[in-house]
């Protein structure tokens, strides 16, 4: 009788050595957002590593060369002349239209060999070729064998009307004819920062209607008046109602970078805030009408003056209603500058401050994040940190 299992068994299966069957593809989406996930946040500092990784993805196959490049284009940096023209020279694809957010030129004096910056007249072509833009940050290079870049709002509004988020850092604000502000009706983060002429932080706010508004930085460097101050503060009186985040710096320190108890009084619906480590922060909290969610102290950028804690020491001990529901405390490191003066207060005293703040917050029951400082005169770093912050 012949075996039963033997009879039964099926025959053995045919492998196909020519070529394995392929594994089915990821849908597009999925795909996109590994590359997404794969890239490190957008930055400066972090643009070459992002091209770096989406050059070596462009190897995997057709599919993957596709998905890369559309991200490549999607956040464009264009550090000198030369790369803006050949990404002008591009301009008939459909990639350069799937542009999102651009960058232009950098803080750098460390690398005089690099190609010249960006200029006034290639910031006018690039964006009458990205009426879809929703980023710019726009910052002129600080050689000073370099032009500075002159931003014209009134051509910035016509050409990128659903612009989102602004940044323009060191540079020049071109004065316009026509006397109606420019309406940019989707802007709802702005930053303007170390303007040359500090008049233009003021000309800025003149010239444009920001009815979305709700995200506000103004860093300034020296030569900042008290006129200048009083100017600033009628035009921000206008959008105080409506902003959730402010963040104000200033290089130097002095009475006259304190804005009128009038325009802290009108920030009705602020939930969070940043200030300078030795800014007048306890009297600021005492006229906020509206209940903080987060405060931030910024750090110096330059090695002076030495970090303190003891302004927000200050304002923990005899708490305002304005941080009540507080929930988070953002603070620099406990750490001297490297070239501190002997005079000023040892590590130790910092330290000591630091700690009596985390005591008083536990008190609270606000939690306290530590915040890696950005480098000592790093103004592109001073002011990513503030843009970062929410």
């Amino acid at each position: 009788m012949d075996n039963p299992l033997k009879a039964g068994s099926p025959p053995p299966a045919q492998l196909d050595e020519e070529a394995p069957r392929p594994l089915p593809s990821l849908p597009t989406e999925i795909l996109q957002r590994i590359i997404q996930v794969a890239l490190p946040r957008l930055s400066f500092k972090t643009f070459r590593e992002r091209y770096d990784i989406l050059l070596v993805l462009c190897r995997v196959n057709k599919l993957w060369a596709a998905l890369a490049q559309r991200e490549l284009y999607r956040h464009v940096w264009l550090n000198h002349e030369v790369a803006a023209d050949a990404y002008l020279a591009n301009s008939s694809s459909t990639l350069l239209q799937g542009t999102n957010s651009l960058r232009l030129n950098e803080a750098d004096v460390d690398q005089p060999a690099t190609p010249p910056a960006v200029t006034t007249t290639l910031l006018d072509a690039l964006l009458k070729r990205l009426p879809k833009l929703s980023v710019l940050h726009a910052t002129s290079k600080t050689s000073a064998h370099e032009e500075g870049v002159t931003v014209d709002l009134s051509a910035l509004s016509r050409s990128c009307p659903d612009l989102e988020r602004l940044a323009i850092d060191f540079c020049r604000i071109a004065p316009s004819a026509n006397m109606a502000p420019q309406r940019l009706s989707f802007l709802r983060h702005l930053a303007l920062s170390y303007f040359a002429d500090p008049s233009d932080l003021e000309l800025s706010l003149r010239m444009t209607d920001l009815p979305r508004l709700e995200s506000l930085v103004f860093i300034q460097g020296y030569g900042t008046t008290g006129e200048d101050i009083e100017d600033l503060a009628a035009r921000l009186s206008r959008y105080a109602p409506q902003l959730k985040a402010f963040t104000l710096s200033f290089a130097d320190t002095g009475p006259h970078n304190q804005l009128p108890s009038s325009f802290w009084s009108a920030l009705s619906s602020l939930e969070a805030l940043a200030l300078d480590h030795d800014y007048t922060i306890p009297s600021v909290l005492q006229l906020l009408p509206a209940p903080l969610r987060r405060l931030q102290v910024r750090p110096s950028l330059q090695y002076l003056p030495p970090l303190t804690f003891s302004p927000v020491a200050d304002a923990l001990k005899a708490p305002p209603p304005s941080i009540k529901y507080l929930k988070e405390l953002l603070l620099p490191p406990a750490e001297a500058a490297p070239n501190a003066s002997p005079n000023g207060p040892t590590l130790r005293n910092i330290q000591r401050g630091r700690a009596e703040v985390e005591e008083l917050c536990r008190a609270l029951k606000v939690e306290v994040v530590t915040e890696d400082r950005f480098a000592y005169e790093d103004y592109i770093g001073h002011l990513e940190h503030a843009l970062s912050f929410r």
